[in-house]
This record gives structure tokens, sequence and C-alpha cells, in this order.
């Protein structure tokens, strides 16, 4: 956030630092800064965590804690985290302030927002199906218990990401055995071409939902425009 000029007059004294002080400069927009300040630097590029070591930590920090939690709202909150131990952390202690005796994946995910899993599904089946009675009745189930409608969406979208792959060989490892058989079942009963136009439509309404008010009307009407296609 510095002006050029405001960068020009820390640069003397970067050149000629107090010898008891230390600069550190932290910024994710590395390519904004001067060319005159970058060269005076020692530069560290940072990359996310792996969710894996994430887990550990947190696991390691519960332990500590004795906070009880289970495995899969660990994993959980470790990839909503999305390679940022601070904000693990921060899931993490708002699910120890709730109060609960044992922290699971359905109060991570009822913490943050997110749709619970069936839900998703549901929809997602009832779409492949081209039922569009049931898709929308899943969807307002969905909304009435709550659900921010851009979580619900990204939700879909994300899921129907989780089929592309999975019809492509890849290991998903965030969904448990039984999510993973019915992960499997749909995989079967939808094309590539098709999923990855499901996962456009949706993304272009996720975008387009930011500008109107009538955001359950504009779902309503890609979900059926979804189950009309073959």
């Amino acid at each position: 956030m510095l002006s050029t000029g405001a960068f020009n007059a820390l640069l003397k004294t970067l050149e000629e630092p107090p010898a008891h002080v230390k600069f550190i400069l932290a910024t994710t927009e590395p390519q904004k800064l001067p060319a005159t300040i970058l060269s005076r630097c020692q530069r560290f590029d940072y990359k996310k965590i792996p969710a894996e070591n994430i887990k550990e930590r947190l696991q390691f920090i519960c332990n500590e804690s004795n906070i009880k939690i289970t495995d899969e709202a660990l994993k959980s909150i470790s990839i909503l985290a999305e390679g940022a131990m601070r904000d693990g952390l921060s899931i993490l202690e708002r699910c120890v302030q709730e109060g609960e005796d044992l922290i699971d994946d359905d109060k991570v995910k009822d913490l943050v927002g997110i749709p619970k899993i069936e839900y998703i599904n549901k929809i997602v089946k009832n779409i492949i199906e081209n039922n569009i009675e049931e898709s929308l009745k899943s969807v307002n189930i969905a909304l009435n218990d709550g659900k921010d409608i851009n979580n619900l969406i990204w939700e879909i979208i994300k899921y129907l990401k989780d089929i592309l792959l999975n019809k492509s060989g890849n290991i998903l490892s965030l969904y448990n055995e039984k999510e993973l058989e019915q992960i499997n079942e749909l995989s079967k009963l939808i094309s590539k071409d098709r999923l990855i136009d499901c996962i456009y439509c949706l993304s272009e309404l996720a975008s387009d939902i930011k500008l109107t008010s009538q955001k359950t009307i504009m779902l309503e009407v890609t979900i059926m425009k979804l189950c009309s296609y073959s």
C-alpha cells in the first residue's frame, strides 16, 4: 500500500539501516514492489501448507488442549484452511467456542455455512436424472435450513468437479467410504462433457448472482436449465 514516494523515502533507511534494526517486509503482491526495494532484500516465497500437514498440527493442538474432535472434522478444517495454518486455527477456535463436547464434521460445516454433503448429493443426483421437481425441492430444503446461497452454488460446483476427477481416475481424499460410493454411482450416470457444461453454467451463475437481489430465482432457473441437458 506504500506509494512510490513512500518507498523512495524508505530506500535510504534500507540502504543504511541502524545496526540494531532488521526490517521484515511482507506482501502478497511482490510484483508491485519497486526493483530498488527488491534488490536490497532477501526474498522468501512462502507456499501453501499441504492439508495433511495442517491436519497433523491441528491434531497435536487438540491432543495437547484436550479438545475432542473427529478425524473427519479435522480433515474438513484442514481442507477449508486452503493452505493457511492461521485460517485452520481460526476455524478450530470457533468450533471450540461453541462449547460442544465433541466437534464433528457436521459441526464444522454448519459453522462455516457449508451445506451437508447429503444435500449436495441429492441436488446433483436429481440434476443428472433430469428431475426438475426433486432438484428444486432439494435446493429449497438446503436454503430453508439457513445455508448461504453462494456457498451452496460453489459446493455444487466442487461436487461436480470431484465427480469429474473421479471419472478421470483421481483419488478423492476428502470423502468417506459411503460418500465415495455415491460419487462412483453418479459418475456412471453422467458424461464428462455434461459435467463440464454444468460446471461452466454454475460458475457463470456464481458470478452473475452477485449483481441481483433475486438470487433464489436465478438459482432455480439455472437448476431447471441443468435438468434439461442430456
